[in-house]
């Protein structure tokens, strides 16, 4: 925080005249604090390493989460829309009742996850790992799950209607390929 407020400090001194102030305000209003109640709209939080964050409540609709590291963290009630999860270490993290609709969670790691009463509608869950995870109650209305692992996973209450499943491991083991 230092180091951006003394950037800021050196841009508003050198760079005023050239009317590029308004652009690094606008950069520094796209960062966010991770804290419980987030507002990180469309943030660039691309390789984040920030393992047991609690967010809870948060707002990261459109954000870029991708490659990031949030083992263990707390992700409960927090809006996911749109976001960009792919690659993200998710092992362990509670997401219940979190919005994730149209989320692209390409090849997370979501084993041990909580995502009970999550939104994962029309969600691309294409390769990630949902090993041992919760699904209860969740919400999986048009989500992609091609390549996705859900071994152990639990899945009572969960609405799979129009879930796609293309070379899926699913709870008990098998392998679901009704839409390949």
């Amino acid at each position: 925080m230092v180091r951006l407020q003394y950037l800021a400090l050196i841009a508003t001194s050198t760079l005023a005249s050239n009317g590029l102030i308004a652009g690094i305000a606008d950069a520094m209003a796209r960062r966010c604090v991770l804290q419980p109640n987030a507002q990180c709209q469309n943030a660039d939080l691309e390789g984040t390493q920030r393992p047991g964050v609690n967010v809870r409540g948060g707002n990261f609709r459109g954000a870029d989460l991708a490659g990031s590291n949030f083992r263990n963290s707390n992700f409960s009630r927090t809006n996911l829309q749109q976001a960009d999860l792919e690659r993200v270490q998710f092992q362990g993290t509670n997401f219940t009742e979190a919005n994730m609709t149209k989320a692209d969670a390409e090849r997370a790691n979501m084993t041990r996850a909580n995502l009970t009463g999550a939104n994962l509608t029309r969600a691309d869950m294409e390769g990630v790992n949902l090993t041992n995870a919760n699904l209860t109650n969740a919400n999986l209305t048009n989500a992609d799950f091609e390549r996705a692992n859900l071994r152990g996973a639990t899945v009572t209450g969960a609405n799979l209607d129009a879930a796609e499943f293309c070379r899926t491991i699913m709870p008990n083991g098998s392998v679901n390929n009704r839409d390949c």
